[in-house]
């Protein structure tokens, strides 16, 4: 609290909290997915120590992170789903993910879906935006870019 007078904003890295079989960047705690850490829980912790909500930026991913085929580290554009794995949705977490053959988690990714549901808790929680890592992640079609737009330029408006 006693660096506020001195920033206009806070920027939280939302993202980098799990590795498969936990999530990258889930919203909410996962009972079956779940780490030590959520983005909500990063924003409560912020609010807690006295940063006011309108000064916290939402930090969203444009990528993923994998184990086996995929790699380490895979952005957006680059995710897609081979046959015999299939692309599963966490309701808790609130994010997508991906698993194989057998069932074991190899991927955790955010889709428009989550980043959707993402812009909407900023907007609920009074936040002053998002921020992403990395531009270069989102598709030609920008569909992560403009799910952003659309919820907190357009719809908020």
């Amino acid at each position: 609290a006693d660096i506020l007078p001195y920033v206009d904003f806070i920027n939280i890295m939302n993202y980098d909290m799990e590795n498969p079989p936990r999530h990258n960047a889930p919203l909410y705690q996962s009972s079956t997915h779940g780490g030590w850490m959520n983005c909500d829980k990063a924003v409560s912790a912020h609010i807690a120590k006295g940063v006011p909500a309108k000064k916290l930026v939402f930090g969203i991913p444009f990528y993923g992170h994998g184990i086996d085929i995929y790699d380490r580290s895979v952005d957006f554009k680059n995710i897609t789903v081979p046959s015999g794995y299939i692309d599963c949705w966490d309701d808790e977490a609130k994010v997508p993910y991906i698993t194989d053959s057998k069932g074991r988690f190899v991927l955790s990714y955010d889709n428009a879906r989550s980043i959707g549901i993402k812009c909407d808790y900023i907007i609920k929680n009074g936040m002053l935006g998002a921020m992403v890592w990395d531009d270069a992640g989102d598709n030609a079609g920008m569909t992560l870019h403009k799910t952003i737009a659309n919820i907190l330029f357009v719809a908020n408006k």
